[in-house]
């Protein structure tokens, strides 16, 4: 009995008290982000915010997508040295078929 309870201290002592660690490395978080809202007009559920999303995601500079069927809009946050807000609906646009219009002026991140 003894013996179990000095193991199960070892244990929780090494064993379980090891914390997880992040491998994301502070270089890997751009220095400078957007947040756009782009006008998406055409949706008709909620599979065609999904597409869009998904499609916004895949898009190189582009750090987080959320995309709303009923307010005909993507929110969109990337790295302006990488791409810009008017390259982005052309793209969502081009790739989806709905019409895609970027907002004339950028958000500050939240």
């Amino acid at each position: 009995m003894r013996s179990m309870i000095a193991m199960m201290g070892i244990l929780s002592v090494f064993g379980f008290g090891v914390q997880a660690q992040s491998t994301e490395k502070p270089s890997d978080k751009p220095a400078n982000v957007t947040v756009s809202v782009l006008k998406v007009s055409g949706m008709s559920c909620g599979a065609c915010a999904a597409r869009v999303e998904k499609e916004a995601k895949k898009i190189p500079g582009v750090t987080a997508a959320t995309v709303s069927q009923p307010k005909g809009q993507a929110e969109i946050r990337f790295d302006p040295m990488k791409t810009s807000a008017d390259a982005i609906a052309k793209i969502i646009e081009d790739r989806t078929g709905f019409k895609t219009e970027a907002a004339k002026k950028a958000a500050p991140p939240k």
